[in-house]
């Protein structure tokens, strides 16, 4: 059975961490892949994409995250993320602890799917990891920040 999740991210336009804190585990495996705007130079930790993935059947895995930042540099957007943000401004998710309509927003989508459950309980660590460290609100589902995340899924 195959595991395909989505979690979406609104959060202040901020310099993400380096890459190693996402789906670390993914890296342990011999054979693994990676690509995205991370490696450009030019962008520092303003970079709105990095894929990581593994093709080894007992561990196969893939992870993307792909961010749409307001004023950014580079916008490719294929998630249509800036609607998220549209729907914010127009108060459609109502007012957020720690975010307003004067900030820099961005939105930031989180994808993940393997057939191992390990990797998938490592993957919701990832993704609390990120509304941790973002300070940012799970928009398709229920509205949660980290503590409420780590509640909801990993408890």
């Amino acid at each position: 059975m195959k595991i395909f999740t989505e979690f979406i991210v609104l959060h202040k336009n901020i310099g993400f961490p380096d890459v190693d804190n996402f789906c670390p585990f993914i890296k342990e495996s011999e054979q693994w892949d990676s690509d995205g705007d991370y490696y450009f130079n030019e962008i520092g930790d303003h970079w709105t994409n990095y894929e990581l993935s593994t093709n080894i059947p007992e561990k196969e895995a893939r992870f993307e995250i792909s961010t749409y930042r307001e004023n950014g540099v580079f916008q490719l957007d294929e998630y249509d993320l800036k609607h998220y943000l549209e729907l914010y401004r127009n108060n459609f998710y109502g007012a957020l602890k720690g975010l307003s309509l004067n900030n820099e927003l961005a939105v930031t989508i989180l994808v993940f799917s393997t057939k191992n459950s390990e990797f998938y309980t490592k993957f919701l660590e990832t993704t609390h990891f990120f509304l941790d460290y973002s300070k940012g609100y799970l928009l398709n589902y229920g509205l949660l920040n980290a503590e409420d995340f780590k509640e909801e899924f990993l408890n």
